[in-house]
């Protein structure tokens, strides 16, 4: 069909332009589009509520926080009650609404380390059990966002290590 065509019978039959256009190309690549946008943002949605991810902020300095635990204790854990288990959880998410945006990663567990040298590899002795990603102005403030964290009442022997993440060297 010539472009003169298209015109005539466009003008003949609003119906058959609305057709025309519905089926055609651009409108097909802006509903594409649209469907990438939505999922997307649902992905998103999923993942702030599941890992409790905040924005981070460029100007604040990222502290690494290492939950270290005694492998006595973790080698106990999985007997631990349900209730139990959903009773520490909202300590911990209490904690994370404390923080509020100060904590840009709830993190994980962790388990299962292993050392690797030179040698080879072992298992780690480090009894690290999980990890968060926090961002403050300095190390103090992070330190502080820690005080009264539940990981150290979880059982004796409990410790929290933070390390500031530095820029790579030669980075500017």
């Amino acid at each position: 069909m010539t472009g003169r065509t298209v015109e005539k019978r466009v003008k003949k039959s609003p119906d058959w332009a609305h057709t025309l256009e519905g089926n055609g190309l651009e409108a097909r690549k802006a509903k594409a589009a649209k469907n990438r946008k939505d999922h997307i943002r649902r992905r998103a949605e999923l993942n702030q509520g599941r890992n409790a991810r905040k924005e981070e902020n460029p100007t604040m300095k990222k502290y690494l926080v290492i939950y270290h635990a005694p492998a006595a204790f973790t080698e106990q854990k999985p007997d631990a009650k349900p209730e139990d288990m959903k009773k520490g959880m909202d300590a911990w998410m209490a904690w994370a609404q404390k923080c509020g945006s100060g904590l840009v990663d709830m993190g994980t567990p962790l388990g299962n380390g292993l050392k690797v040298t030179p040698a080879g590899t072992s298992p780690s002795q480090k009894g690290v059990v999980g990890y968060s990603m926090l961002q403050a102005e300095n190390m103090d403030q992070a330190v502080a966002m820690l005080k009264g964290h539940p990981h150290l009442a979880w059982a004796a022997g409990c410790e929290i290590e933070v390390h500031e993440s530095l820029p790579l060297p030669g980075s500017g």
